[in-house]
């Protein structure tokens, strides 16, 4: 009963499946996907790119408006079964500013690494991040199988590559678009 309890959960958080790292179009209907075939960046340091703050003590960093309803701006997870090092990047596409509020990078298969770092690298070169994640348990009671950032940063319109710092235990399948599973939550600002 134990078991079968855990994977309905399992499926309640995994329920949309994709065939591609696109975002949810109910959810944001105008953000768009742009499909890409470059690999995920694992290099954050370049002369064209603008780092932004990751700690949301720094003062320059913006903090969320409560009066804003958060939302799932983009989630490409599913119930299927899950291997670990996407072979595509996690990408998404937005057309207007958005608060983050929280990300979720899915680990199911970490050999134990403890949770790491979660970035956006926009498609100007202007990083957002990293943030460091804390874990929470995942089906089987996997210790650290979701690793999660609660960021509250402002971040402009564009497309953006997710970067996890352990892309190798990092969950994809064929559903995800052999993407990296991935959750943002937020709103609009303004």
């Amino acid at each position: 009963m134990k078991r079968i309890l855990k994977f309905v959960v399992f499926a309640t958080l995994f329920t949309l499946v994709l065939t591609s790292c696109a975002p949810k179009s109910a959810t944001v209907p105008t953000a768009t996907t742009v499909p890409t075939a470059t690999a995920v960046p694992t290099e954050t340091t370049g002369p064209t790119e603008t780092i932004v703050p990751t700690e949301t003590s720094d003062p320059t960093a913006t903090q969320p408006n409560t009066d804003n309803k958060e939302i799932e701006i983009f989630y490409n997870g599913n119930a299927g079964g899950v291997q670990s090092g996407p072979t595509n990047p996690t990408t998404f596409t937005l057309d207007k500013t958005y608060m983050i509020t929280s990300i979720m990078d899915y680990h199911y298969f970490n050999n134990g690494v403890l949770p790491g770092t979660i970035s956006f690298k926009h498609s100007d070169g202007t990083v957002y991040g990293p943030w460091q994640t804390t874990g929470r348990l995942g089906q089987g009671n996997v210790d650290n199988a979701y690793w999660d950032a609660k960021p509250n940063v402002q971040i402009k319109p564009g497309t953006y590559t997710v970067v996890d710092s352990d892309p190798k235990t990092w969950s994809q399948n064929s559903e995800s678009g052999n993407c990296g599973m991935t959750q943002i939550n937020g709103y609009v600002v303004g």
